[in-house]
């Protein structure tokens, strides 16, 4: 994911932003569909296809579970290559990627401790998407990924699947 100080490119003509949640396992470098042991992440998608992404991580990279201090971060974001790919379709954003980097650094979970309730990746990223003022949001009509999963209360959004990031889009 993000390595070094990223090269911002913000839309010239106006376009909104796609927005995701990935959903990352922990402590690992592949994707799940189970919510309940699952790294929540920001994803950013521009309309030339490029993503981004904001997450909230341990400052010392030690496992979420462990008490710890955290940092958000922003940054180009690279998928791993296990497949498929799990995802929450949000909506769209009209605010820039530098207005969202802004708020990644400026962010109130920035050098705090974690909280298994108040201080985690999912309040972030609940954080994150009430900043991002989503418009058009996604529909909710759709079935969750897994037959294993269970209903996540979510009323937003919905699990699936994509074996290849061009195939993440917010309409079928």
């Amino acid at each position: 994911m993000g390595n070094g100080p990223p090269k911002v490119v913000n839309n010239t003509d106006d376009s909104p932003i796609e927005v995701y949640i990935v959903l990352k396992k922990r402590d690992g470098d592949s994707y799940t569909w189970d919510d309940s042991v699952s790294h929540h992440i920001c994803l950013l998608k521009q309309p030339n296809g490029k993503f981004y992404y904001t997450a909230l991580f341990s400052a010392d990279g030690g496992r979420k579970s462990e008490k710890g201090r955290l940092t958000t971060r922003f940054g180009e974001y690279q998928f791993y290559s296990t497949r498929p790919i799990y995802y929450r379709r949000v909506g769209c954003t009209r605010k820039t990627l530098a207005e969202i980097e802004e708020f990644a650094k400026k962010s109130p979970f920035n050098d705090t401790d974690y909280n298994l309730i108040f201080q985690t990746c999912q309040r972030y990223v609940e954080s994150c998407i009430k900043f991002l003022a989503i418009e058009d949001p996604a529909s909710t009509s759709e079935t969750v990924a897994s037959p294993k999963a269970t209903d996540t209360n979510d009323k937003v959004y919905t699990a699936l699947s994509a074996s290849d990031p061009s195939d993440i889009r917010l309409n079928d």
